[in-house]
C-alpha cells in the first residue's frame, strides 16, 4: 500500500508539502499540487477519512513555543506578540519547554492535537529542526535566532546580527582600556548555528582585531541562559582569572547572576569589575548599578513576526524570509573607563 512518504520520494516534494495537498490546504502551489495529485491517482493512494477529518480541523490558535524557562527577554517578547495579536480573530496559546527539550518534537505534538494555524519559536536550537518538522504544514516563524539553511519553505525567522553585535561589545570594552576580558554564559560556543556562538565570535573577533589575545580557558565560561547560571560562571572565571577587569555577559539574566557573584566575591561593579549583558531587558534599568545592555527592539521583532506570520496564513503565495531586526548599545553604570 503507497504511503505519503513514498509520495514525497516520487514527487520530489516534501512529506509536509506532501500532507498539505491530501488534506486540501492552501498553502501550496498549483504546480506542486497538480503533480502531487497526478502520483496519488497513479498509486491508488487513499488517505484514512478519519484520519483526514482530524487534519482538516483548524482553529484560529497561533501556537507560541518559548526555549528557556527562566529567559526574561524572551517573556516580554511574548507579551509584545500578544499586543501584536489583539487586533486580530487569532488566540495566542504559550508553551514553554527548558534549554534541553526539543522544541520541535514538542510542536510536532501541540500540532496534531491542537491544530493551530501558525506557530511562533522563540529562542530556538536550529539542529532540532530536523526531519521531523516536515510534518507540521503550517506557516511557522523563528524569532531572535536564523532560518537561513533549514530550507522549510513553511519556516521564515527574524534575528538580530549576533555576531556583529558581539564584536561591538568588544570594541566598546577596549574603547574603555579593559584588555583583561572574560565572557559567561551560553554553553554552545562551539555551534555556529546558535546565537551563543555568534555572540561570543563577534566579541573575540574584536579582541583579535587590537591584537589582544584571547585564552579560552582562561577567560571563558560556560553557563545556561539562568541567573544562577551567570552566578556560578563568574564565580568559576574569578577563580581562572582573578584580575579580569572586564566581563561580556552573553545575556542579560545571566549577567544579572554575574553581578551577585562579583558583590559576593568582594568585587565592586564597577569600580573593580565592569560589566556588559546582551538583550536590554527591563530589569537593567533598575540593576545597582544600572547595566549597560546590547538592546534587541522585541517591540520591533514582534511586529515584523507576528505581521508576515498573519500575512502568510491569509496568503499561501507568500514566501519564506529570513529578517534582520537592528540593536543598539545602551551604555549605563556597569562600565568603568580605566
Amino acid at each position: 500500500m503507497a504511503t505519503i512518504k513514498e509520495i514525497a520520494r516520487l514527487s520530489g516534494y516534501s512529506i509536509g508539502t506532501v500532507s498539505r495537498v491530501i488534506n486540501n490546504n492552501p498553502h501550496v502551489s498549483d504546480n506542486a499540487r497538480n503533480e502531487i495529485h497526478a502520483i496519488i491517482k497513479e498509486l491508488g493512494f487513499e488517505p484514512n477519512s478519519v484520519a483526514r477529518t482530524l487534519k482538516q480541523k483548524t482553529n484560529k490558535q497561533i501556537l507560541v513555543i518559548v526555549k528557556g524557562r527562566e529567559n526574561n527577554y524572551l517573556s516580554n517578547l511574548c507579551e509584545q506578540i500578544e499586543r501584536e495579536l489583539r487586533d486580530s480573530d487569532k488566540e495566542m496559546s504559550v508553551t514553554y519547554v527548558s534549554e534541553n527539550d526539543d522544541e520541535v518534537a514538542h510542536a510536532v505534538k501541540l500540532y496534531n492535537t491542537q491544530r493551530p494555524e501558525g506557530i511562533i519559536f522563540l529562542g530556538i536550537d536550529p539542529k532540532n529542526f530536523d526531519e521531523k518538522f516536515s510534518v507540521i504544514d503550517i506557516p511557522c516563524v523563528i524569532l531572535t535566532n536564523m532560518a537561513k539553511g533549514l530550507h522549510f519553505t513553511n519556516l521564515s525567522s527574524f534575528s538580530t546580527n549576533d555576531t556583529e553585535a558581539g564584536k561591538m561589545v568588544g570594541e566598546y570594552l577596549i574603547s574603555k582600556g579593559h584588555h583583561n576580558i572574560g565572557i559567561v554564559g551560553g554553553s554552545r560556543v562551539d555551534d555556529d548555528t546558535c546565537i551563543d556562538c555568534l555572540r561570543y565570535n563577534g566579541f573575540v573577533e574584536a579582541l583579535k582585531g587590537h591584537g589582544i589575545p584571547f585564552d579560552r580557558n582562561r577567560q571563558y565560561v560556560s553557563s545556561d541562559f539562568s541567573y544562577d547560571g551567570g552566578y556560578y560562571a563568574t564565580i568559576e572565571l574569578l577563580k581562572k582569572n582573578p584580575d579580569v577587569s572586564a566581563i561580556f555577559a552573553i545575556a542579560d539574566i545571566v549577567a544579572i547572576g554575574a553581578m551577585r557573584a562579583l558583590e559576593d566575591s568582594g568585587k565592586k561593579v564597577p569600580d573593580d569589575v565592569s560589566i556588559v549583558g546582551f538583550d536590554g531587558i527591563k530589569q537593567c534599568d533598575y540593576t545597582i548599578p544600572r547595566l549597560t545592555t546590547v538592546c534587541q527592539n522585541s517591540k520591533e521583532f514582534a511586529h515584523q513576526g507576528v505581521t508576515h506570520l498573519l500575512n502568510t496564513i491569509a496568503d499561501s503565495e507568500l514566501v519564506s524570509v529570513n529578517g534582520i531586526v537592528p540593536f543598539s548599545l545602551k551604555e549605563q553604570e556597569s562600565v568603568k573607563k580605566i
